[in-house]
């Protein structure tokens, strides 16, 4: 997934004068001098003392509740607060003093809100892009509670509905550093009066070097910050949730705006240099040689019809053959159903579609059914194991797909879905299939931070690959998916080596989404087994080094006997080794190392 980040050295929040960098590799440089290592121990010891003393602290979270901490769009809680208030003031009241007006408002206001909306439902649904609620909610409590910086709650709501709000959500043991409402002080003071609303606790907050304020109301940031010249306001909407604006504040590149459409267009051209090619021209050849004029092809993680593309068209840059060729005795015509769930990539298939010369024929719910001239195309809006079962096709195909899912739940799901057990000759194949391992080249090793240490990347990486499998239920281990796919009498025909080589340079849009996917997936996780997180993302975001990971195109049939897989794996990586050929003289070479598990480690 992605990295990026700035809360140590970049260019819009620099280091103060003096404050200096020590890393391994500064000490690994006197390490053949005497008593180096225990020079090293000694600024372990003395570097935690050194931070302590800093006389000014660095930064605080101010964090806003109703609509900042969840979607109103979703619960509707700030609506009920509007509604009540609607109601208190028709309601007409005798004149009496403000203290006592004041005491019934807030009491007969916030007194009826159903925060049962807040609670997550029980359901274990999620789309095709791997969002769900229940994620979004884990996500953000993993932010919250490892932060590494102070976080004070600041609500215009009274503190009896900040606590319900963050029960109901499962936040009610996280430890703020204070909380902000109206009702600790007389009078209700409000954000629109800063001074009053902080009362004393404002020479406090002045002591930051920088303050990060979360809010959904503009006038508010902007009363804030004309108060606290270190203030820095985030606007948090539907468009900038809580969590997207809180990993960019430090763990991502606030500069950076994910496009999911963007994100799969560059992916997609990686993807096409990466699949191999012997793989998906044996896939085209098994189809053509089926005697049949039309062919049907589910692809159950369509995106933005990728691999509809090399069907139809293919690509002889790459060694990629299409499937309908005149010169051959194969099919003419292509039934191909495509099912993608994130209807926000609606526009860009119906585009794509068009520009091939297809013509939208019918719709019907959550079905577009296309027309053109060699093929016809059913783009379904949901998820394949949600739709109605069909015949089982000639080929299932889902790029970028297998690995998402457990595969104790995906195989029965595409069996039902597809009617397998009534046919013997349905070929599944899945292309770029991640094996679980993450590299950086060259690759750095652990640094001391002002903050504390900075993971090595091999480090990290293990932990991003936790949450992966951890936190996003995905699967890691192609030979788990193998395993659960000959329980079910499929057995493996093919397998080649998809691996990614992601450039700075080459394919920079790509490169700055896997930046992303690292520091939104293992950054809170890292600072949950306090790393320095936010520097690990930014010394990649400064030396751009090469990533690579490992894939596989896998392919599965019903019954039949892998003849020629065993010489058909090839998951090899290339490993860059540094030699010290010399006193002084060191240098690197290549070399080719097996494919391993990612629980397997190779022994020299």
């Amino acid at each position: 997934m992605k990295m990026n980040d700035p809360w140590c050295v970049d260019a819009q929040h620099p280091r103060e004068q003096g404050e200096t960098d020590m890393t391994f590799l500064d000490c690994k440089q006197k390490m053949h001098e005497p008593y180096s290592y225990l020079l090293f121990a000694a600024i372990l010891w003395v570097l935690p003392a050194y931070v302590a003393s800093s006389p000014q602290r660095s930064v605080a979270f101010l964090l806003d509740i109703d609509n900042t901490l969840y979607n109103e769009a979703d619960c509707g809680i700030e609506s009920q607060i509007v509604t009540n208030t609607h109601s208190y003031i028709l309601r007409g009241h005798p004149e009496s003093e403000v203290q006592e007006a004041l005491d019934d408002f807030y009491a007969t206001v916030y007194s009826k809100i159903d925060y049962s909306s807040l609670l997550l439902e029980p359901t274990t649904q999620q789309s095709s892009t791997g969002y769900s609620m229940a994620r979004d909610r884990k996500l953000l409590r993993q932010l919250l509670r490892f932060c590494p910086h102070p976080i004070c709650v600041t609500s215009n709501s009274p503190s009896w509905h900040v606590r319900k709000t963050l029960e109901a959500m499962g936040l009610g043991d996280i430890q703020f550093e204070n909380f902000f409402t109206p009702d600790r002080l007389p009078f209700y003071p409000t954000k629109h009066d800063p001074k009053s609303f902080f009362g004393k606790n404002c020479e406090e907050l002045f002591s930051y070097a920088r303050l990060v304020v979360f809010d959904d109301s503009r006038s508010n940031l902007s009363r804030i910050c004309e108060n606290f010249p270190k203030a820095e306001g985030v606007l948090v909407s539907h468009q900038n949730p809580l969590t997207t604006a809180w990993l960019r504040t430090g763990l991502l590149d606030p500069e950076f705006e994910f496009d999911q459409v963007q994100y799969l267009d560059s992916k997609n051209a990686v993807d096409r240099k990466s699949i191999d090619s012997k793989v998906w021209n044996e896939i085209v050849a098994s189809l053509q040689d089926l005697g049949k004029r039309e062919v049907h092809i589910a692809d159950v993680g369509a995106g933005i019809l990728s691999m509809l593309d090399l069907f139809l068209h293919g690509d002889a840059s790459e060694g990629l053959q299409p499937l309908l060729r005149i010169d051959t005795k194969g099919p003419s015509y292509v039934h191909y159903t495509a099912y993608e769930s994130n209807a926000k990539l609606y526009a860009a298939c119906h585009q794509k579609l068009l520009s091939w010369g297809f013509i939208a024929r019918e719709k019907a719910g959550n079905v577009i059914v296309y027309e053109g001239p060699s093929a016809q195309v059913r783009l379904i809006l949901q998820n394949f194991d949600r739709s109605q079962p069909i015949p089982p096709p000639d080929l299932i195909v889902g790029c970028c797909f297998a690995d998402l899912f457990d595969p104790s739940l995906l195989v029965p799901s595409l069996i039902r879905s597809f009617s397998l057990l009534e046919n013997q000759k349905t070929i599944l194949y899945f292309p770029i299939t991640f094996e679980g391992i993450t590299q950086l080249f060259p690759p750095q090793p652990f640094e001391l931070s002002i903050d504390g240490t900075i993971p090595s990347d091999t480090a990290a990486l293990r932990v991003y690959s936790e949450a992966l499998s951890g936190d996003l239920g995905h699967n890691l281990d192609p030979k788990l998916l193998q395993d659960e796919m000959e329980r079910h009498g499929f057995t493996l025909q093919r397998k080649g080596a998809s691996n990614w080589n992601i450039d700075h340079g080459g394919n920079p849009y790509l490169y700055r989404c896997m930046l992303y996917f690292f520091g939104s997936a293992a950054g809170p996780k890292l600072q949950q087994d306090g790393w320095d997180a936010q520097c690990w993302t930014q010394r990649i975001r400064k030396r751009n080094p090469q990533i690579q990971v490992s894939n596989a195109d896998l392919v599965f049939q019903v019954g039949q006997n892998p003849e020629h897989c065993p010489h058909n794996i090839n998951s090899d990586l290339v490993s860059e080794e540094i030699y010290f050929v010399g006193p002084r003289d060191v240098t690197t070479r290549k070399q080719r190392i097996p494919g391993l598990r990612p629980t397997q480690v190779l022994s020299k």
